[in-house]
């Protein structure tokens, strides 16, 4: 099953920390494609540094809770400490869609509930699938049209 996961990081070495993630991630999944890095200004009212963000499409055989398992488990092993709500990370991984069903749940919410708001999961995601279309029917280029993100987000690096 594809699976499209959005990376940030705003703590420490953060392409190092983004760079150790999908080496992880690619120890059980295939990484089929990952976008450029973005720099994006933390949202939210609280102080901190700007993120490194990016995205990747994986395929992924098994469901999505056992994904999500595998990826809080990566951001533990980077070391992510538990702050507080949108507060600055090492690294920070969400399950963005998938194909199948979408799951609402306790723990999860697929699609993530917050990504039509985001432009720095927008970007990445046009990037990695120009032909992504949401699960109301809306394509990538109209969902960056309606983004109310004011929050600058701007393309940082290439290759990493």
């Amino acid at each position: 099953m594809k699976y499209y996961l959005s990376l940030g990081s705003n703590v420490g070495n953060r392409l190092t920390y983004l760079q150790q993630a999908v080496y992880q991630i690619s120890q059980y999944a295939s990484v089929l494609t990952k976008s450029a890095l973005y720099e994006s200004t933390p949202v939210g009212t609280v102080q901190q540094p700007n993120y490194l963000n990016a995205l990747c499409m994986i395929q992924y055989e098994q469901n999505a809770f056992r994904l999500l398992r595998k990826l809080k488990f990566i951001e533990s092993h980077l070391g992510r400490k538990k702050t507080y709500r949108r507060g600055p990370r090492e690294i920070d991984i969400d399950i963005i869609d998938c194909e199948g069903a979408a799951i609402q749940s306790e723990i999860l919410n697929i699609p993530h509930e917050q990504m039509t708001r985001r432009k720095f999961v927008l970007l990445p995601l046009a990037e990695v699938d120009p032909d992504y279309k949401s699960r109301d029917g809306q394509d990538i280029q109209r969902l960056l049209k309606s983004c109310s993100q004011v929050d600058s987000v701007y393309r940082f690096r290439e290759q990493w």
